[in-house]
């Protein structure tokens, strides 16, 4: 999964927080595929865009 360019392992209701980049198609394949993965019970998704605002 060429699109993860970040996994934090974290405390609470989330225990792996993964950043993806690329394109819409790119990431939602990759967001797919991880749901396909054996053991993985739910996931969640949430979309925050970079702003670029300083």
């Amino acid at each position: 999964m060429e699109n993860i360019t970040n996994v934090d392992f974290v405390h609470g209701e989330f225990d792996i927080v993964c950043v993806l980049e690329g394109s819409y198609t790119e990431i939602d394949d990759t967001i797919i595929a991880s749901r396909k993965i054996s053991n993985i019970r739910k996931t969640t998704t949430l979309t925050a865009f970079d702003t670029h605002l300083e």
